[in-house]
């Protein structure tokens, strides 16, 4: 009867270590995890771009290594492309990585006034001066449209036409003077080279893809001579004359 007795003590016990022994595990993580400082966020760095930790967090609060860090929301930072998080767990900090989009052009409208970065996709994400010189392509716009920051210059098959034709004049050697789009109902614009001759092209059309550069190498020395007109519209025809008209 005692060994019985015994062995019936022995397996409850048994019994209530297994059932116990987990609830403290569980209990103890549950500490450690919400209540303890074992995986509190030490530091949150901000690396590419100047801006802090609070203005991503915008108002939240992320204090715990293991938990998902809160989502960016890009329309606050528009001169950001992308953002990257990664997490060093030994060091308990996470690692904020922005990515500035690309200054390819500048756009300036008129007669309202105003100029802004914008990025390969025709993306507006920031205020710009307008430069006197130098080598930043520069787009003046006359079409009345009211553009800003968050925004885009042209649709994306008219934005990636129009700088098709640009890098085929800077490839060319053709140096710009101008780059105008006054009418977009014309879906065109126009190109002044630093000699004075005009160039016109169609926003519809790639001109990379329609012999453009061989008709730039056709037209090289009317071009260099300044005071012409190429219309360059309907390619791989091309046109010259003294003066543009429609």
């Amino acid at each position: 009867m005692l060994v019985k007795k015994r062995s019936g003590a022995w397996y409850r016990f048994k019994v209530a270590l297994l059932v116990i022994l987990p609830l403290l595990v569980l209990c103890g993580g549950i500490y450690a995890v919400f209540y303890s400082s074992l995986f509190s966020v030490r530091a949150i760095e901000v690396r590419g771009a100047d801006i802090k930790a609070d203005d991503i967090l915008a108002g939240r609060r992320f204090t715990n290594i293991l938990f998902t860090f809160p989502a960016i929301d890009p329309a606050r930072f528009p001169e950001i492309a992308d953002f990257t998080v990664s997490k060093n767990y030994l060091a308990r900090k996470v690692i904020v990585e922005a990515t500035p989009r690309e200054r390819t052009l500048i756009w300036c409208l008129a007669p309202a006034g105003g100029c802004f970065w914008i990025d390969p996709s025709g993306f507006i994400f920031e205020d710009a001066l307008e430069p006197s010189g130098g080598n930043i392509r520069v787009v003046h716009d006359s079409t009345g449209r009211g553009l800003g920051v968050g925004g885009y210059a042209l649709p994306a098959d008219m934005f990636t036409n129009l700088t098709s034709a640009l890098n085929l004049l800077k490839e060319s050697g053709v140096t710009i003077s101008e780059v105008r789009i006054d009418n977009l109902n014309f879906q065109e614009f126009t190109v002044t080279t630093t000699g004075g001759a005009k160039l016109r092209f169609s926003l519809r059309y790639d001109p990379a893809s329609q012999g453009g550069n061989v008709a730039l190498k056709s037209e090289a020395d009317a071009i260099g001579r300044g005071n012409v007109c190429v219309d360059m519209r309907i390619l791989p025809r091309v046109y010259t004359s003294k003066t543009c008209s429609d």
